[in-house]
């Protein structure tokens, strides 16, 4: 996989995520009445923070707040509205990106009508070789909640919970024919923050997940296989140039592996191996 693409991936994800609000809009409290009723001690604690302000930035503005390694730069690739609340992308073998809206996930404090069917997957373009994206097209749209992507010949492989779809594009419109079950249990039902996601198309063809100890392939028949794998992380995973996977927790930035699970799990008297799940970066 190309480090440039890698690097370009990241840096689309931090402007499109971390510049989501026009400057012309005034900075939205934290808490509302209507959403939180405060105790006495509440009220204290919060009005004992004194915090700065914090107004929301123009994605422009944004731009300038980062701080890159010498040799790196940031550039603005998209931002709402082409977008909204962006939470994984794909890029396909024409430089489009497919990006995961997930836009129901905690719209107030208590996180209520997350069932609302507003997610979406959208396909964006650039069209004048700009650089930046100027043409949105909505792939799939009234998802509830959609998780992970992975671009498949033909199509795209998206999880909307509790399944996992194939959904087809066989007259290349740009729009998903169907959705089409292909593993019915991929997140099952409860809290959102802790089901698997991912969707990572490794080098040894297998397609591997973030909090989840299953991984897929499609085989020569086009058949949708899993079977069991070391469980990994918690929220995003990637791989490197020789296919070493890493994943992040809760507790730890960066965690991986250091060589393939299934060496350490032929021997099932062999317990504690090492190489699996490595702590890279801790605290």
């Amino acid at each position: 996989m190309s480090r440039h693409l890698c690097s370009l991936a990241l840096l689309v994800s931090a402007a499109s995520c971390l510049a989501q609000t026009p400057a012309a809009q005034p900075p939205k409290p934290l808490l509302h009445e209507k959403d939180w009723t405060l105790s006495p001690v509440e009220r204290k604690l919060i009005d004992s923070f004194n915090l700065p302000p914090s107004p929301p930035l123009t994605p422009e503005e944004q731009l300038r707040t980062f701080k890159l390694a010498p040799g790196f730069r940031a550039e603005l690739v998209a931002a709402d509205p082409m977008i909204g609340e962006p939470v994984t992308m794909a890029f396909d073998e024409r430089g489009r990106i497919w990006v995961v809206e997930m836009r129901g996930y905690m719209q107030n404090l208590d996180g209520l009508n997350e069932d609302t069917p507003n997610g979406r997957v959208v396909i964006l373009e650039d069209t004048n070789g700009d650089g930046r994206m100027d043409k949105e097209t909505v792939f799939l749209d009234k998802l509830v909640m959609p998780r992970a992507i992975m671009l498949r010949k033909g199509g795209a492989v998206i999880a909307e919970p509790p399944a996992l779809y194939w959904c087809p594009d066989a007259n290349r419109d740009d729009k998903a024919d169907e959705k089409i079950v292909i593993h019915p249990g991929y997140t099952g039902p409860g809290d959102p923050e802790h089901k698997p996601n991912g969707l990572l198309p490794a080098l040894d063809n297998w397609i591997y997940n973030a909090k989840s100890s299953e991984r897929f392939r499609f085989n020569q028949a086009g058949e949708f296989i899993k079977e069991a794998t070391a469980f990994r992380g918690q929220w995003g995973i990637t791989q490197d140039d020789w296919g070493r996977i890493y994943y992040n927790t809760n507790s730890d930035q960066l965690r991986g592996d250091l060589l393939p699970s299934e060496y350490l799990a032929r021997n099932s008297h062999f317990r504690g191996a090492e190489g699996v799940n490595a702590i890279i970066a801790a605290d």
